[in-house]
């Protein structure tokens, strides 16, 4: 499943059943990816009430497709990427160009003309990916058929491998057909939005502040909302923004949150991300005048956005999700040199075109890479080609120096979470769980009067509704060498697969992010604020931290250093070494089972056994939250270390 990562807090007190979500929402929430064998599905919504055609019926009936086919690469990408990533290397931030690393470790040029040339001459139109390790196809369902072979459309539809062309063999080791139509696929991890849940009226804290409220009212709040606060610590801006309330609860503003993990520390020293770049991965678009009143409101300088639509005639209307990453991007590194968001289908060729588009353009290529999207790892067992090419995509980045940031996703443990899966299966998603990305899960946060973490929990708002931080063990990927060794398997409960998450940060919607949102999904016209809203997610959480080590970028630059790039060795370095307490808010309260929120008769009712916060690694909040401002200091420390 595949599915934006951005959740608002309930609109109601408690309740015992769900309203039915609006059909503006549903229909974008349930957007979905299957791939199933070596084949990927599209996730585009359909009409409500009508039958998803299959791949073989979209392929009858003449529509355009696309094919992917992963070229015979040259080997060593791997082993590049780690002496590049590695604290210990003498090779550690000795990056390459993307142009460079295609060249070298992509197909030779022989064999990329050869491909190239064989589908040119069926008609079919072929785009060679970045990475120099995959080429898109496209053209009529005939020419595709002609080109691949009569079988096309009965193994697209059993959901089959495609035969590799005998005139494409030593050449190509896979073909997948990317279908763009909609098909039966797992439940999405996002769940709608809540509409009848809440706790601020029936909890009777009638406001903001955490200070308002009694110690019984507290301890009832706690049995009715799992993770959820109300506000604590002194937000700033205009009232409106301080006072953006939903159920009774008003969301932090950009200096609560910006203090509290470091952010503001990195601005009082000068570094805003000035000369960084960062790119975010969309399904959706944002009003340039929303992020410009949020703006106005917290005393933000909004860095210029450009927009790119991938595989779209246009780019798409303003949503929730864009608006939401735009606006803590901007709050975090105001000082950004460009913020480029890519828009794309929710399908699967839209999220590796819209990856490969991030860091095809070297003029526009970004230090940093966001991405709030998702797909249910359980949905992809099996599939090769697809997620080999979005893996050759951001191991790239990561040799070229360009950070990769995903988010765990918002439904605990259980990331195909909902009423049709029975049972609810313990599972993490893509592309969070991909060896080469940073994986950020969610907490919620207690502050000072200062704004200083008091104390941070995993995210978890069960029996409220069901939101909590993503986390687990991959079914799919094998534990990466940076993530083995001391503080990891008692936590997890083996040393076979990856863990996810790596680090987290706030994302609990209640009380959230005061964000500013007037697109037709953020209910603003059915709100006492007008477009005046808080937000939560792990993909509030994600950009936040992604701005954090575009910050620390700048600060490396300044110094002489190139960027951080793969963030994660150096993270469980720092983890397991003398500096752990100084770079890490270690997170060890709360966990991420989301059983008991699920309908008995989907499985749920019971916790299903899944994972709780602990001291060092855990997959629920991974190593904790990073104190960016140390964390920059040490990154720093990091790379003198190494000639």
């Amino acid at each position: 499943m595949f599915a934006p990562r951005s959740q608002t807090p309930p609109s109601h007190p408690i309740a015992t059943r769900r309203a039915a979500p609006r059909r503006a929402r549903s229909v974008r929430r349930v957007a979905v990816l299957v791939a199933a064998g070596a084949t990927v599905a599209g996730l585009l919504p359909t009409a409500a009430g009508a039958a998803a055609p299959t791949r073989a019926e979209s392929l009858d009936r003449g529509a355009t497709e696309q094919v992917l086919l992963a070229l015979r690469a040259q080997s060593g990408l791997q082993r590049f990427v780690r002496s590049v990533s590695d604290p210990s290397s003498p090779d550690y931030r000795h990056y390459a160009t993307v142009e460079r690393l295609a060249a070298r470790y992509g197909a030779t040029p022989r064999s990329k003309r050869a491909v190239t040339a064989w589908l040119g001459a069926r008609r079919l139109h072929a785009t060679v990916g970045p990475t120099g390790t995959y080429v898109v196809a496209s053209g009529t369902a005939a020419q595709v058929g002609r080109a691949l072979g009569g079988g096309v459309a009965r193994a697209a539809s059993a959901g089959a491998a495609l035969p590799v062309p005998a005139g494409l063999r030593g050449s190509v080791t896979g073909v997948a057909l990317l279908s763009r139509t909609p098909a039966a696929a797992p439940p999405p991890s996002t769940s709608p939005r809540p509409r009848a849940y809440g706790a601020g009226a029936a909890a009777g804290t009638g406001g903001a502040s955490g200070a308002d409220i009694s110690p019984a009212q507290r301890a009832r709040l706690r049995a009715l909302i799992g993770s959820g606060f109300v506000r604590t610590g002194t937000p700033a801006g205009c009232a409106a923004g301080r006072n953006a309330t939903v159920a009774g609860f008003s969301g932090f503003t950009p200096n609560q949150y910006l203090t509290a993990y470091g952010q503001a520390a990195l601005h009082a020293r000068g570094l805003r991300g000035e000369g960084e770049r960062v790119a975010v991965l969309e399904t959706d678009g944002f009003n340039p005048s929303d992020v410009a009143t949020f703006g106005r409101c917290f005393g933000v300088r909004v860095p210029p956005i450009q927009a790119h639509a991938v595989g779209l005639r246009r780019f798409p209307a303003a949503g929730d999700e864009t608006t939401l990453d735009l606006e803590v991007l901007s709050a975090a590194a105001p000082g950004l040199r460009g913020i480029h968001v890519y828009a794309s289908p929710g399908t699967a060729a839209g999220l590796l075109g819209a990856a490969a588009a991030a860091i095809a353009n070297p003029r526009t290529r970004p230090n940093v890479i966001s991405i709030s999207l998702g797909i249910c790892e359980p949905g992809l067992t099996g599939e090769v080609i697809g997620i080999r090419a979005l893996e050759d995509v951001f191991e790239v980045a990561a040799g070229a120096g360009i950070s990769v940031l995903a988010s765990s996703g918002d439904s605990g443990s259980a990331a195909c979470a909902s009423p049709q899966a029975k049972p609810p299966l313990l599972a993490v998603n893509v592309p969070a769980a991909l060896p080469s990305v940073t994986a950020v899960g969610g907490t919620n946060l207690q502050l000072t009067a200062r704004n200083t973490i008091a104390s941070e929990v995993a995210w978890n708002d069960a029996p409220a509704t069901l939101g909590a931080t993503g986390g687990g063990l991959s079914v799919i990927f094998d534990r990466p060498w940076w993530q083995r060794g001391p503080g990891l398997t008692p936590s997890t409960g083996n040393d076979v697969t990856r863990a996810v998450p790596d680090v987290a940060a706030l994302a609990d919607l209640l009380p959230g992010y005061a964000i500013f949102c007037t697109a037709a999904d953020c209910d603003s016209a059915t709100l006492p604020s007008g477009g005046w809203q808080t937000f939560g997610g792990t993909s509030a959480a994600t950009p936040l931290t992604a701005a954090g080590i575009a910050l620390a970028d700048q600060e490396a630059r300044l110094h002489g250093q190139r960027p951080l790039g793969f963030a994660n060795p150096l993270i469980y370095s720092l983890a397991r070494g003398p500096h752990a307490h100084a770079v890490l808010n270690d997170v060890t309260s709360g966990s991420n089972d989301v059983g008991v929120i699920l309908p008995s008769d989907a499985g749920g009712g019971t916790p299903l056994g899944a994972f709780s916060s602990s001291r060092s690694y855990d997959p629920v909040t991974g190593w904790g939250s990073l104190k960016l401002a140390a964390f920059s200091r040490q990154a720093l420390a990091a790379a003198r270390a190494t000639p």
